[in-house]
């Protein structure tokens, strides 16, 4: 688990006991790509963006894949 997101809040891993999955494995670059076929590119971007956002790095860090 990539911690940085609870630190960011001052709290830890440690307080973590359990965890129930709410979706499968994805990689976002592709799903983006997918979007913009299917929906168009501002579709898209508003879609994924607004939870991950549309840098490479930002693509990776939400992509359970990579």
């Amino acid at each position: 688990m990539d911690g940085q997101y609870l630190a960011s809040e001052g709290l830890s891993k440690s307080l973590i006991k359990g965890v129930i999955p709410m979706a499968g494995t994805y990689e976002i670059r592709h799903y983006h790509q997918v979007l913009i076929i299917g929906n168009g590119a501002a579709f898209a971007d508003n879609h994924i963006g607004s939870v991950f956002g549309l840098t490479p790095k930002e693509f990776e860090s939400g992509s359970q894949t990579s």
